[in-house]
Order: C-alpha cells, then sequence, then structure tokens
C-alpha cells in the first residue's frame, strides 16, 4: 500500500509509538485481550529500535506475561489525561512529538493525537477519531491494530529487510532466507509488494 507523499514524510519521521492499550492494542473491553499478532508488532517495533509505551485508564498493567514477550516495558496507568502522558513522554525520551505515532481509539486519545507526527486509529475506533486520523487501519483494535501500524511504518522506511533479519535473529531462526528479502512486482502501477504480504503477517 502506498501512502500519500505528506502521509509518507510523517510516517519516516517515526521513532516512538504511543499506543492507547484498551482499545488501540486491546479489544475495547473492560479487561482488555491483546493478540499474539500484535505481539509480533511490538517485537519488530523494538527490532526497528523503536521504544513502545502503553497507556491504559485502568488501574492495574495490561498482561505481565505478554508485556515481557513483546519486550514493552514502559506502561502508564490510570491515565486519562494522554496530552500530559505524551508531554511527559517525549520529554523523558528527548523527542519531539512529530516523531512519535500515535494509535488511538476513543475521544480520549485525541487531543494526544493533535499533537503527535502521525495519528492512527484502528477501523473499529471511534468515528470522530477517524474522520481526522491520518491512517484508519484495516484492522481492528486488539487483533492486529499494531501490528499493521508497525509494518506500514517500516514499508515507508523501507526497512522490512534489515527488521525482518533482526527479528528473525531475536527468535533464534536464522534468517527470513530469499524468499521474503526476495521482493517481486505486484500489480500493474502498484509498485514492489511488501515482504509482510507475502507471509500474512497482518492476520
Amino acid at each position: 500500500m502506498r501512502e500519500s507523499t505528506a502521509i509518507a514524510e510523517k510516517m519516516n519521521a517515526v521513532r516512538l509509538l504511543v499506543v492507547d492499550a484498551d482499545g488501540g492494542l486491546g479489544d475495547g473491553r473492560l479487561k482488555p485481550r491483546f493478540s499474539r499478532v500484535d505481539l509480533i508488532g511490538a517485537q519488530l517495533a523494538t527490532a526497528a529500535g523503536w521504544g513502545v509505551v502503553l497507556l491504559t485508564v485502568g488501574d492495574e498493567e495490561p498482561s505481565a506475561g505478554w508485556c515481557a514477550a513483546a519486550g514493552v516495558t514502559e506502561i502508564h496507568t490510570a491515565c486519562l489525561d494522554r496530552r500530559a502522558a505524551l508531554e511527559a513522554v517525549t520529554a523523558a525520551h528527548g523527542i519531539e512529538p512529530s516523531a512519535v505515532a500515535y494509535l488511538g481509539a476513543d475521544l480520549y486519545d485525541a487531543p494526544a493525537m493533535a499533537l503527535c507526527g502521525l495519528a492512527a486509529a484502528p477501523r473499529d475506533g471511534a468515528l470522530t477519531l477517524r474522520r481526522k486520523v491520518d491512517l484508519v487501519l484495516d484492522s481492528p483494535g486488539g487483533r492486529g491494530a499494531l501490528r499493521e501500524l508497525v509494518e506500514r511504518l517500516l514499508v515507508s522506511q523501507e526497512r522490512e529487510a534489515e527488521v525482518l533479519a533482526a527479528w528473525f535473529a531475536a527468535q533464534g531462526l536464522g534468517g527470513p532466507g530469499p524468499w521474503l528479502a526476495d521482493e517481486t512486482t505486484g500489480e500493474p502501477g502498484t509498485g514492489p509488494r511488501s515482504a509482510f504480504a507475502k507471509i500474512g503477517f497482518r492476520r
């Protein structure tokens, strides 16, 4: 999928992911469920050198096992003021908000999304957000939205091969091999196909 020039420029500046753990990473339940698909998405983000920061309105941290496997170590609980949280996170990481991709799904995410460089929402996010964000993802919250966002960022930044190799190595799997490394041309006029599309990484 080719992004517009303006969106691609925003995507290419991303160095940190800030994620609504309730409806962006999670499925919107009072005790959100996370998926293995998004777990690998977080691992790919880590392999790319991007931090992944989770924000939740809940008083408890999300599944410790999931976060450990995903390599997520920064979690902000009882976090309703997302703009203040984003300002604190960017200050702590020493980056500008323009280097942040924010994945949010509901109204309390809007103030932070207006501040960050790239705003994305899952396909089942609030309509008010979906009408304003840079990217409306094909995947719903809790079922691949984070993974899709990471993949599209890697495609835009032309870092697929590098990050796939790092991910396979981190998993002790050797390497992706020529089948993934050798990208082929897609339909006429669409340009190169993503290596991710070959293995159905999105779901």
